[in-house]
């Protein structure tokens, strides 16, 4: 019966991991996201639903940020209003915003600017405290 249900697991593992390398979309999510962890479903499930919901928002960018508020009709235009100059995405805001709250940033996440790699090394933690700190990332 045991070898049953491991065998049951890692193939769903197994079934679970083709799919995520195989899938062409969701780029945002797998830069934070490597592929199915229990750890990191874990780590989620023993959040607060503040800080999940924060935390979901950046990994998926459906957050209140212009690219995803243009997406959905709620804005006329994507652009950063910090900088003026490129898309307001979560990596944009969260790495690479050369007037994104630097102060915070530096406290909270390290270097400035981050690449994409860089960031999706950055603990959750730190990505909920500075999503946070920022006030950009909060529910309304």
């Amino acid at each position: 019966m045991c070898s049953m249900r491991a065998a049951a697991r890692a193939c769903a593992h197994s079934e679970q991991q083709r799919l995520w390398t195989g899938y062409t979309t969701c780029r945002q999510a797998k830069m934070f996201l490597k592929g199915p962890d229990l750890a990191v479903t874990r780590y989620a499930l023993s959040i607060r639903r503040r800080d999940m919901h924060c935390l979901v928002g950046i990994i998926t960018e459906h957050v209140a940020l212009n690219r995803h508020l243009k997406l959905i009709g709620v804005k006329d235009n994507s652009i950063c209003p910090l900088c003026s100059e490129k898309e307001e995405t979560a990596l944009h805001f969260l790495g690479q915003c050369p007037a994104a709250l630097v102060t915070i940033w530096q406290r909270v996440l390290g270097t400035h600017p981050l690449t994409a790699l860089e960031l999706g090394k950055v603990k959750f933690l730190n990505l909920i405290r500075f999503a946070h700190s920022s006030g950009r990332f909060t529910a309304p």
